[in-house]
């Protein structure tokens, strides 16, 4: 019912509902030298496919397949320029989401860039995942997906954590789980025990964000 829900929805819902904003969108600049550094962020962030611009982040000029760097050494350090640069289609915001999954089933390219109608600009980039993800109504999850915690400052006592789910190197797509606990500070005073290592791994990590409001609570899928 539910994928049939989506289905039905497809054709009501735009392009733009479904994309990532530009400014969240992970690219390479034409000019990059594909080093080791350069390929360990490349990998770092899970995705399979690069957008690649020239001079400014609205000029994309292709897309990098990462499967392909397979076939390279990082110790040659090539300037990226010489890497087989797929093109990559674009789309309105306000095409239906149920038209670009016909583009993407046509196998040319499973991402495309969402051009603003009036400005005829870039605002965002959407992929076959984000229509899919649509379709069944629930995030899609994979190997290299990781799970971080956001710790919410509710009072001087308690706390909310929420542990979530992100693929690696996006900041979308965020499922959240909510569980009140006392902060380390307030229970080691009332002799209520020491932090969790779900607490002390977050914090070691740099992973725990603390809101100065509980409206700042981000709620369902968000950026």
């Amino acid at each position: 019912v539910t994928i049939i829900r989506g289905a039905l929805d497809l054709q009501d819902k735009a392009v733009h509902i479904a994309m990532t904003p530009i400014d969240k969108v992970y690219m390479l600049p034409i000019d990059t030298i594909m080093d080791r550094i350069t390929m360990r962020e490349i990998y770092s962030t899970g995705h399979s496919r690069i957008p690649i611009y020239g001079g400014s982040r609205k000029n994309i000029i292709g897309v990098l397949l990462t499967k392909s760097l397979i076939m390279y050494s990082p110790d040659e350090a090539r300037a990226l320029k010489t890497f087989p640069i797929n093109t990559i289609p674009t789309v309105s915001a306000e095409t239906p989401l149920f038209d670009i999954l016909n583009t993407f089933q046509e196998g040319r390219s499973h991402m495309a860039i969402v051009i603003e109608k009036e400005e005829n600009m870039p605002i965002g980039i959407i992929t076959l995942e984000d229509v899919l993800e649509e379709l069944i109504q629930e995030e899609i999850y994979d190997e290299s997906d990781t799970r971080i915690g956001l710790a919410v400052k509710l009072d001087t006592g308690d706390q909310l954590i929420l542990a979530s789910k992100k693929r690696r190197g996006e900041s979308r797509n965020q499922v959240y789980h909510k569980n009140k606990f006392k902060s380390p500070k307030s229970r080691a005073g009332s002799g209520q025990g020491t932090p969790s290592k779900f607490e002390i791994e977050s914090n070691r990590a740099g992973d725990l964000m603390i809101f100065d409001e509980p409206s700042m609570v981000p709620t369902g899928a968000s950026y």
